[in-house]
């Protein structure tokens, strides 16, 4: 399921060459049975016509697939075409560990830096990879990879071979990637290796191919260089090699999922969309891949008759009776031969009878059988059912004859169980030897070890002699007593005697069944057992005993020696073995046991123990003991049962058997195996010591050592030994080893040392690992004795072993005279640590890690250091000052991250050079938990540090997974990060020699009136940058790119540009994505400048801001951003990409429809409440531009919150920001998807929309974030052919009928997207009141007894997050009238007045009711719900009358909000019932109008204080609620106004005079409703700034000046200023070319020594002071300017720091707010020494 469709097609076969000319090659459909292997040959496709050009490139002439293949796809993959001759360009790889004669140890060629093309040799020879499949656990590694195909020939040129990897019994298990391989003159070969698929994985060389090297090796490393493609002839008019067509389609990769793009390196359960059978084919075409020459992936062709797997299963043949067994349970893959008890036997050709072939429903073949001729044929397969002998047929499967009269058979997993292929035997009748003629009994679940259940042997049709296998190794039934609900039943069934010998012919013997607590509980029905030549067993086997439960017989595996194991044998001196040693938690499963074992204790010899050992005991959990007596040496091999203590019931494991041997001397070996269980561990007798009579045989190391060890020693290059490899893998003893002289030590080829850190126990592939007490030697030391230690848990010396010698050899390297450890110590193993000594010196080769976030003192969030790309040595800084890595332990969510890392040592001196430091990591409840690795460390002058860091996550996932596995304590999936120490920040002293992260100073104008960027820029094609990269497996930190220039952004290869709108964190390949914070400019705006916004929380709720950006427009549609280094304290910040396309048609005349009645709003909760059951569109492969429809009815997206759990979606998506006009076109738009009760929880991808006439939407939808569901808003939906204007429908009863009537209210496109109705109905009786007839107003009454809410959300013209808006009052009405009704009616008037003058219906209370009122001239008095209250005159101005005519004044920090008295009232609203946010804070009536007033002082009235990035903004809101109603109703009213007071600072302030260097000070009124401030400068003579210069100045040069910057009009208690720069020009002139810089980045000059910073951001003033000074030239005046910024107080750190001659390093406050300034001047020097 690669390639971007289902079912990818191969070529059947290699290539042609060039003279071959036009060739037809079959087409094979591929299927994945699993994560690696294919079978290649699952179905025939149509063939196509292929033929190699000059050049090296292919050209297919392409027709349809066949129609029959799920969605087939024609695959590709790179052809890399050597511009050079590879057989005179190679490496020489002379890896004699490669061959196929080697053992494994565990060597991993994904890890070696693979580059070109490479000859194998053997110690010089030649010789080629191996053309065969090489068993596991050889060449050096675990898997090994063979070619599978034969060596090209010397005219075959380059050609490409597919590589298997053998694993899990499958020659084929892994595909990796195909190579490249050229057959050389001289009888070699080169091959273009390239990285496996996965680990251990390595590529093999056949021994047997050795030959003697004929020519000189060729010059390693040569660079390869792009091949020019040939031009094509004139004449070129029929050769398809110059008349193609180009399929450049990146999906169609062998690395491709979903269709996409997206990469993996195996096969995946998920597939694209696309299908080739969907395209018309016509001619020819040439294959690319993102421009580079591809051809069609090959299908390795081989003869079927040659390559099959021999199926000799006779319960197949159609005679036999019904078994249950289904074929679909079977692994297939790829070619059978059938056989019937070693005999032919094909396929069934006529139906067969259900209950046969061992099934239920049987297959048989519908066709006769090919001929030889015939070749590969497709026959079709019927399945009977019973009452149709063809009612499966479904199934197709290949057929060929054969030479030899057989047939091989491609059979296919069935579509059903059960069912199984039939067989036809033969009727003749054979007599046989059961030693020859018997049937295979292989069943895994047999083992005595398996807890397989299920199984019954009473169900069998036994018939005739069976041979028994585990796994294809030849076993026989067990002997011995076996624990019950084992061996796949629950009544495991053993042999009641020993087996018979050859010579005792066939034999009968008895046959048990074991209870748990009794071996010979049941007693089944004998059988007959032969032993035959070969050392194995055929058995009669016999249905058993029914009235045992689920018999089953058990097998197991025994190994016969060809010499005596008693002299050749390994000795095991482990002490701790002993029943009277306590336990430790040594686990036996783990060890690599091979062969046979002599147990010894201090170097006497000690036996196993034949009774039951507590648990706890023999430094293990449970216990193994040997359950029978050990044998004379007369028996010699025999096999005796193994228990296992555990849960205090000795016989718990009785799973387990071992051959023991006596031995002349009076000792015992052993052939110990695996226990297959855990926690299990081998008991010795302490009683049963006694001294060894007999030699230790373990081979000794014979070495002539001369005087100088390094340069005599023998290579230890054990990967096992690494401190990075754990007790889950392997389980080693240095104790058994036997030691002699000089070790030097690799790890995989590269040199290593012992380990000097401590190390976690249980590593190091033993138990304990070995470490050295102190730092190793120099050379000049000569050889010096280290005493070593061996670790426990977290104390690393709990052992002392013996001391070893030690030297420092010439070349970085050290050698080692390694000794036998102490034996007590369990399982101890010396650890090795390979460094990469720099060639370099790293204090000046490093890359600048300035992340402050990593401090002690920064909160937890959620980075992984694992996927950061770490590569080399790095130097630390906090805000540019130097800082170090923790020396001490660091607790948990600090530092960015949650799980801690520091450095386990001190820092080192600079005499010490490089020095390895272990790294621990705090888990929470203990401080090293995690010692698992070492870095490097340097200290360098001018007092700072350089690290060369790793992967943590790498070494910590081997070292801790496997160990912990069991408890689930899956430690490597949570976030892990280096710290460093807040505590050590200094100033850099030193220079910063490689900081990668520099940021680029931002030129508004270009410096070249020629220059354009739309031209010029820098391609940034970055696929980790999709808003749909997760940060997992990335890890990218743009604050170390250097950015410089501009850019334009691309998603593989497909124009892009920066997100506008809100993405989820960690995203965008980072951990903090980077976002524009605005729209985009048009193409007329030229270069603007953006801000970038940074989202603080996964859901996008809050953002602060970056460093701004260049942004351009160019025509083409496309952008190009001057990008720059972000803001330092972002963690991990990473600039977001999104990709659209640019339809060539119009997609309202080319979209899908889009019908799904779940998507609309009205579909709730009932369809998935109380299930799991949920719609997910993120399951559907979304492709172009869609329609909503709804019945047959135009709909469209929802425009505000909809409901979690509506449109059957957790989290159903609605539009945010509304529908476009037709004259808008396309349009982007956010969605948001609600949860949690917030509308807009989750902020899904941008989508594009645009308006079609026919009022109707497309949208074009894509995958959305998370499993949620597109809606369809049932209060949009119109006919088909309803004209195009926007309508709102409401039903309402008139007072004196019962019938609803319709009325329709046309609204303007600017109404309708401002007046949004929602009307929720609750039912609470089920009567019918009648309404009486209103005088005055109207009352609305709901036909039936309902509580009818109406929400109205009106938004001004004017926001105040948008600083080009002039307007400061961002209102939002809401009203919600809840009316409820009863069985009475009641009449409700209203009674005239005019002012206060009587009418008729006036009385006493109502005059006196209104003369309070004091209604103006442009208001009239009247009753209204029983209150008396102020109307509006039909002649009164309306005007903003759906916000009741605010109008909003704001000053300094204080707000005045008034409103129309009449038009709240006539919407039910008395004054005297409305307040502000705090209650306490009510209006007063001025002049009809209800004033409403806060401040910042003692009147703060619930007001809130918030930053945007460009405005401070106080919010306030009018509230109140009204009920009309009494007694057991309500008919509440509720009134939400909220409005707002916003400063805007974007301004420039410039003195206008010449004269006076006093006060220059501006006044700026911003426009209605905004904020005041004022900003001065004043110049004083004296350091306490009471003394102001005035008039005009004349200043001495070299004189001191003091300046006070100054901001009234804001609250000093929560806002302070902050002086960001200050210059002075010579004229009044902010811009002026000649220019002196006082204050740079809040802080001094470097070069101006005499300016000092005195007070900034501390409060609302700032002063700094300077010398005097003149400027060259005729200049006579000096003019001073400074710009500032002001910053909130609360939870900012808006003071500077400053160190001398450096700038300021600190961060910058999140809510720092745009700069305003300010200048004064002129300033007179007199004579004197000249200034600057």
């Amino acid at each position: 399921m690669t390639s971007g469709g289902h079912t990818p097609l191969l070529l059947s076969g290699s290539h042609p060459l060039v003279k071959d000319g036009i060739v037809t090659r079959e087409i094979y459909g591929t299927y994945n049975n699993d994560y690696y292997t294919t079978q290649c040959s699952k179905s025939n496709s149509n063939p196509i016509q292929v033929k190699a050009c000059p050049g090296h490139y292919y050209v297919y002439k392409l027709v349809k697939p066949s129609l029959s293949i799920p969605m087939p796809v024609y695959t590709a993959v790179v052809l890399n075409s050597p511009a050079f001759d590879p057989c005179n360009n190679y490496t020489d790889l002379d890896h004699p560990w490669r061959a196929n004669n080697e053992t494994g140890l565990g060597v991993c060629d994904r890890r070696f830096p693979w580059n070109g093309w490479y000859r194998l040799l053997y110690y010089g020879k030649s010789i080629r990879m191996a053309e065969s499949c090489v068993p596991t656990s050889r060449c050096s590694t675990y898997f090994t990879l063979w070619l599978n195909g034969p060596h090209p020939e010397i005219e075959d040129g380059v050609v490409t071979r597919q590589v298997c990897g053998s694993a899990n019994s499958d020659c084929c298990y892994y595909r990796s990637t195909p190579i490249q391989v050229k057959a050389c003159s001289d009888n070699y070969y080169v091959y273009k290796f390239v990285h496996p698929i996965d680990c251990n994985l390595a590529y093999c060389s056949d021994a047997t191919t050795i030959a003697q090297t004929l020519v000189p090796t060729a010059v390693a490393n040569v660079t390869e260089v792009n091949m020019t493609t040939a031009t094509s002839p004139t004449n070129s008019t029929v050769d398809p090699c110059y008349n193609y067509t180009v399929l450049d389609d990146i999906w169609r990769t062998t690395y491709s999922y979903y269709g996409y793009g997206y990469y993996t390196l195996g096969s995946s359960s998920y597939y694209g969309s696309h299908d080739d059978t969907l395209i018309e084919w016509d001619g020819w075409y040439r294959l690319y891949l993102q421009g580079v020459d591809a051809q069609i992936a090959e299908c390795p062709a081989y003869d079927p008759c040659t390559n099959y797997t021999s199926l000799d299963q006779p319960w197949r043949a159609s005679n036999e009776t019904r078994l249950g067994i289904c074929d679909g349970d079977f692994n297939w893959n790829g070619w059978y031969r059938l056989f019937y008890h070693g005999m032919n036997i094909r396929m069934a050709e006529s139906c067969v009878p259900t209950s046969r072939c061992g099934t239920d429903y049987t297959l048989w073949l519908n066709g006769p059988h090919p001929e030889i001729e015939d070749g590969v044929v497709t026959r079709q397969v019927c399945g009977n059912r019973g009452s149709d002998c063809c009612y499966y047929q479904a199934t197709l499967i290949h057929v060929k004859a054969c030479p030899g009269n057989y047939y091989v058979y491609e059979l296919f997993m069935p579509s059903a169980c059960n069912m199984t292929y039939c067989a036809a035997p033969t009727t003749n009748s054979l007599t046989f030897n059961p030693c020859n003629n018997y049937s295979v009994l292989d069943n895994n679940w047999r083992s005595t070890k398996s807890y397989s259940k299920g199984r019954d042997d009473t169900l069998v049709k036994w018939s005739g002699w069976y041979r028994l296998y585990l796994q294809g190794v030849s076993a026989q039934m067990s002997e011995w007593c076996v624990s019950f609900m084992t061996c796949g039943g629950y009544t495991p069934l053993s042999l009641g005697a020993s087996h018979p010998q050859p010579e005792d012919g066939i034999v009968t013997r008895e046959v048990y069944g074991s209870d748990g607590s009794q071996c010979t509980a049941y007693r089944s029905k004998p059988i007959q057992v032969k032993a035959c030549p070969g050392d194995y067993y055929v058995y009669k086997l016999v249905k058993p005993d029914v009235s045992i439960p689920m018999p089953s017989y058990c097998t197991v595996t025994v190994n016969h020696p060809n010499y005596d194991p008693c002299n050749n044998y390994t000795a095991l001196d482990q002490p701790w073995r002993a029943n009277n040693k306590s336990g430790f938690g040594i686990v036996d499963d783990i060890f690599k046991w091979n062969g046979w074992y002599r147990l010894m204790f201090y170097g006497k010899d000690i036996r196993m123990a034949e009774s039951c050992v507590p648990t706890y005991k023999c430094s293990g959990r449970y216990t193994m003991w040997l359950n029978g007596p050990h044998p004379q040496i007369e028996d010699g091999v025999v096999t005796r049962q193994v228990c296992g203590n555990q849960d205090s019931n000795c016989y718990n494991l009785k799973t387990l058997t071992i051959q023991v041997k006596a031995c002349p001397g009076n000792f015992y070996v052993y052939e110990l195996v695996r226990p297959g269980a855990y926690d299990m561990v081998y008991c010795s007798d302490s009683s049963s010591i006694t001294p060894s009579s007999a030699p230790v045989t373990n081979e000794d190391f014979n070495m002539n050592m001369a005087s100088d060890p390094c340069n005599n020693y023998t290579v230890l290059n054990d990967s096992w030994r690494t401190t990075y490899r754990s007790y889950g893998y392997e389980s080693y003893d240095d104790t058994i080893v036997n030691w002699n002289g000089w070790y030097r030590l690799y790890l995989q080829g590269k040199s290593a040392q012992l380990s000097e850190a401590c190390l976690g126990y249980i590593s190091c592939g033993g138990y304990t690992p070995l470490m050295l007490n102190e730092s190793h030697p120099l050379i000049q030391d000569g050889i010096v004795t280290r005493e070593v230690y061996g670790a426990y848990y977290s104390e690393c010396r709990y052992y002392k072993s013996n001391p070893i010698q030690v030297k420092a050899c010439p070349g970085h390297y050290y050698v080692y005279k390694l000794v036998k450890p102490n034996v007590s110590i369990p399982m101890p193993t010396y650890c090795a640590a390979a460094f990469d000594r720099p060639t370099y010196d790293p204090c000046n080769n490093y890359t600048s890690l300035d992340q402050p976030w990593r401090a002690t003192n920064a909160i937890g969030l959620k980075i992984y250091d694992a996927e950061f790309t770490w590569n080399g040595w790095y130097r630390m800084f906090n805000y540019g000052m130097d800082i170090r890595m923790a020396e001490s332990c660091v607790n948990v969510s600090k530092c960015g991250t949650y799980y801690t890392l520091w450095l386990n040592g001190p820092h080192p001196q600079i005499e010490d050079g490089v020095v390895a430091r272990q790294v621990c990591g705090n888990s929470g409840y203990r401080c090293c938990f995690f010692q698992f690795f070492a870095i490097q460390v340097k200290a360098c002058p001018n007092n700072y540090y350089v690290y060369e860091i790793y992967n943590p996550y790498y070494y910590f996932g081997n070292s801790y997974y496997y160990y912990y596995y069991s408890n689930r304590h899956l430690y490597y999936n949570s976030a892990m990060a280096y710290c460093t120490d807040s505590n050590t920040i200094t100033p850099t002293l030193a220079p910063v020699i490689a900081d990668t992260g520099s940021g680029v100073m931002m030129t508004i104008t270009p410096t070249s009136n020629n220059f354009d960027p739309c031209y010029n820029y820098t391609v940034l094609n970055d696929y980790r940058r999709g808003i749909t990269s997760s940060y997992s497996g990335h890890g990218n930190d743009d604050t170390l790119i250097q950015w410089n220039g501009w850019y334009r952004l691309y998603l593989q290869g497909q124009s892009a540009q920066l997100s506008e709108w809100c993405v989820s964190g960690v995203s965008c390949g980072g951990y903090t994505p980077l976002i524009l914070g605005g729209t985009h400019p048009q193409i007329q705006d030229g270069i603007v400048t953006r801000d970038i916004r940074v989202f603080s929380d996964g859901n996008c709720n809050y953002f602060s801001r970056s460093n701004p950006i260049q942004v351009k427009a160019c025509p083409g549609q496309y952008y190009v951003y001057k990008l720059v280094k972000p803001d330092i304290s972002i963690p991990m910040p990473g600039y977001c990409t999104v990709s659209f396309t640019y339809p060539t048609t119009d997609p309202c005349s080319n979209y899908n429809v889009l019908n799904d009645l779940y998507r609309a709003t009205s579909s709730t909760n009932e369809r998935y409440l109380g299930s799991f059951f949920t719609r997910c569109d993120t399951d559907k492969a979304w492709n172009g531009w869609y329609r909503l429809s709804y019945q047959g009815n135009n709909a469209r997206m929802p425009e505000s919150c909809v409901s979690p759990g509506s449109c059957e979606s957790n989290a159903p998506l609605w539009l945010s920001g509304g529908h476009p006009r037709l004259e808008d076109g396309i349009v982007t738009r956010q969605v948001c998807g609600t949860a949690y009760q917030a509308c807009c929880y989750y902020k899904s991808y941008p989508i594009q929309v645009k308006a079609c006439p026919g009022n109707y939407y497309v949208y074009e939808f894509i995958r959305p974030l998370i499993c949620s569901v597109y809606c369809i808003d049932v209060a949009s939906i119109t006919s088909i052919s309803a004209p195009g204007i926007l309508q709102t429908t409401t039903s309402m009863t008139v007072a004196t009928t019962t019938t609803t009537e319709s009325t329709t209210t046309e609204l303007n496109p600017q109404e309708a997207t401002t007046l949004q109705q929602s009307f929720t109905t609750d039912i609470y009786s089920n009567f019918h009141p009648t309404t009486p007839e209103n005088s005055g107003t109207t009352a609305i009454r709901a036909s039936t007894a309902v509580d009818t809410t109406t929400t109205t959300d009106i938004y001004s013209n004017f926001h105040p997050t948008t600083p080009e808006n002039s307007g400061t009052t961002a209102i939002r009405a809401s009203t919600a009238v809840d009316t409820t009704t009863t069985t009475e009616t009641s009449t409700n008037k209203i009674k005239l007045i005019d002012n206060i003058t009587p009418g008729p219906n006036a009385t006493t209370a109502h005059l006196y009711s209104c003369m309070k009122l004091n209604c103006t001239a442009d208001e009239w008095c009247g009753e209204k719900d029983g209150l008396y209250g102020c109307f509006c005159n039909e002649s009164h101005p309306r005007t903003r009358d759906n916000v009741y005519d605010s109008r909003e004044t704001c000053e300094s920090s204080s707000g005045t909000m008034s409103l129309s008295r009449c038009q709240l009232f006539e919407a039910g609203f008395p004054a005297n019932v409305l307040h502000l946010s705090d209650p306490s804070c009510r209006g007063t009536v001025q002049n009809g109008r209800l004033v409403f007033h806060f401040d910042n002082d003692d009147h703060i009235c619930g007001t809130n204080l918030t930053g945007n990035g460009t405005h401070f903004i106080y919010e306030n809101s009018i509230q109140g609620v009204v009920d009309s109603a009494h007694g057991p109703i309500n008919r509440k009213k509720h009134l939400k106004l909220q409005f707002s007071c916003v400063y805007q600072l974007r301004q420039t302030l410039t003195m206008e005079t010449t004269l006076y260097a006093l006060h220059s000070m501006v006044h700026k009124t911003l426009p209605s409703g905004m904020g005041m401030y004022r900003v001065r400068m004043i110049p004083y003579q004296d350091a306490a700034f009471s003394h102001p210069y005035n008039g005009r100045v004349n200043i001495v040069v070299d004189q001191r000046i003091y300046v006070e910057v100054a901001v009234q009009g804001v609250d000093s208690r929560q806002i302070a200023t902050v002086i960001e720069s200050c210059w002075a020009t010579p004229v009044n002139d902010q811009t002026f070319a000649v220019r002196w810089n006082l204050i740079i980045n809040k802080c001094p000059n470097p070069d101006d020594t005499t300016v000092e910073v005195l007070q900034n951001g501390v409060s609302t003033t700032g002063h700094f002071s300077f010398k005097m000074f003149s400027f060259n030239g005729n200049y006579s005046n000096v003019f001073l300017h400074c710009a500032i910024h002001l910053c909130l107080h609360q939870g900012n750190n808006c003071a500077t720091q400053c160190f001398p001659g450096h700038y300021h390093r600190v961060r910058r406050s999140m809510d720092i707010h745009d700069t305003a300034s300010i200048s004064v001047g002129p300033f007179g020097w007199t004579a004197g020494t000249r200034g600057v």
